[in-house]
């Protein structure tokens, strides 16, 4: 398994590289785990390559020379760049440096995490979740309580749900308690139940809602439900989440004018999120990654000058790269096959861009299962002459351009192209169009495969929980990486 991850390791050297790490202090086995993820063929995919059993201290210095071993255990190239995703924990800012690792992003579904931590703990908002929080709590202990809301659900024709505990260290689940509370419209079940004289007369310092506690409730909702789905489009595994995350902090951030309680849970949020990424590296990286997904290709919020800078610095970028021995050859079609008029052009000298599958199906679908393509043409065999001389015939002679010519002439051309929908799929432009803008392509590959989040590795945890059980306590940590690697690398 693991000569097999090698040589496929080697077979897309020029795909990107990056590597997520986390690492769990309350288990029985404290780990590391880190997982590479890149592009190949324009296909996203991860590995687990180890985890580690850290029985010292987990300061930066140490994990980072984790890090680092891994780095040379699997001969990861250190000449290039290889990003690190981590939570934002300081720790792990010293790691990154430790193990020279860069560009260091900051796990987004960690910082929309703290900054909605933030907005929760707003102090008319914190009493409001208390009172929720203590009507819930009183039927989860209360088997009666319990038995009376299902009866009053069932009278009410509603659905039978039982009421959601939050976890105050988990922003999403006071997002859950509340929306099962309001929006599944539990509240008229609640009320008839507390005011049953089976429990009515066990009720200490529990509470209904008022009107303008449901009406503060619903507006707090509304701001909390856009930052859901931003965790749950960052989270996706099988398309390109690193170059949204300039756009999405963007749209966060817009000021919205609303009722006094909303207004200061958004600008706590606002305050905490500000913060967050304004490194003048890491904003310079992501500009690029938004720069190179041609969903966001225009940075719409930007003045010209701040485009202009983004685009010089991809220019630099790729020259920096060099002209590597990456190229993209297009195999002749069988005589009489028709083509249409995308394919007879290449797409920057007509704007109808092909149509692209969408990212309406589950995010969890590899994404080999979302694409429709039509089969390939077939290849038509090559005569001795075309084998011996086709890479040095030429049709017709063009007068030669220089690297920071061609460059240059490709983001011009990539800079006319229309943006692809939002839902589109943006690593399936750049296959389509990769022949059209190789330099750029080098680079968007090697950018756009990198993860927004430490989700990869935080899901080696739920694993590794599978393996290691009370009736398994006594295997030793070589084993426990051995069974994660073979668990998550099978396939």
């Amino acid at each position: 398994m693991q000569k097999h991850i090698d040589r496929h390791h080697m077979s897309v050297s020029s795909s990107s590289r990056s590597v997520t790490s986390d690492t769990d202090s309350e288990a029985e086995k404290v780990k590391i785990d880190a997982a590479q993820r890149r592009t190949s063929d324009w296909n996203m995919k991860s590995y687990v390559l180890q985890t580690r059993h850290l029985d010292v201290s987990h300061s930066g210095v140490n994990i980072g020379n984790v890090l680092k071993e891994a780095l040379t255990e699997w001969k990861l190239p250190t000449e290039h760049e290889v990003a690190l995703v981590t939570d934002n924990a300081s720790n792990m800012e010293i790691a990154a440096k430790t193990a020279d690792l860069h560009p260091h992003i900051g796990c987004f579904a960690h910082t929309v995490n703290l900054a909605c931590q933030r907005g929760l703990k707003v102090s008319a908002l914190g009493r409001l979740l208390g009172r929720i929080r203590k009507v819930v709590s009183y039927f989860h202990r209360s088997t009666t309580a319990t038995a009376v809301l299902k009866s009053k659900q069932q009278q009410l024709s509603l659905p039978i749900h039982k009421l959601v505990q939050d976890v105050q260290t988990r922003w999403n689940s006071s997002y859950e308690m509340i929306q099962r509370y309001m929006y599944l419209e539990q509240e008229p079940a609640i009320h008839a139940a507390l005011s049953s004289p089976e429990i009515k007369k066990n009720i200490r310092d529990v509470v209904t809602l008022s009107c303008d506690d449901i009406s503060e409730a619903e507006h707090v909702l509304k701001v909390l439900d856009p930052l859901k789905t931003v965790t749950n489009i960052m989270c996706a595994e099988h398309s390109p989440t690193v170059s949204l995350i300039y756009p999405m902090k963007a749209v966060i951030l817009e000021n919205v004018q609303d009722s006094n309680l909303v207004r200061e849970v958004k600008q706590a949020i606002r305050e905490n999120l500000s913060k967050r990424y304004t490194e003048e590296d890491t904003a310079e990286f992501l500009l690029l990654c938004a720069a190179l997904d041609p969903r966001f290709k225009c940075l719409p919020r930007l003045e010209q000058n701040e485009k202009d800078e983004v685009y010089g610095n991809i220019e630099r970028k790729v020259l920096l790269l060099g002209d590597g021995p990456e190229k993209v050859k297009i195999e002749p079609l069988e005589p009489g096959t028709e083509t249409t008029d995308t394919q007879a052009l290449p797409s920057f000298l007509n704007n109808n861009l092909p149509d692209f599958p969408t990212l309406n199906q589950s995010e969890d679908a590899p994404a080999e299962c979302d694409l429709e393509c039509p089969p390939p043409a077939k290849k038509i065999k090559k005569s001795a002459i075309e084998q011996l001389l086709g890479d040095v015939y030429i049709v017709s002679a063009t007068p030669g351009k220089t690297m920071a010519q061609r460059v240059k002439s490709e983001l011009e051309n990539f800079k006319k192209q229309s943006s692809i929908p939002l839902n589109a799929i943006p690593l399936l432009w750049w296959k389509t169009n990769e022949s059209h803008f190789q330099l750029l392509a080098r680079l968007a590959k090697n950018l756009l495969g990198i993860p927004s989040t430490s989700v990869p590795s935080e899901k080696v945890f739920s694993t590794a929980g599978d393996i290691v059980t009370a009736t398994r306590s006594a295997l030793s940590a070589e084993n426990v990486d051995r069974l994660i690697f073979l668990k998550k690398n099978r396939s």
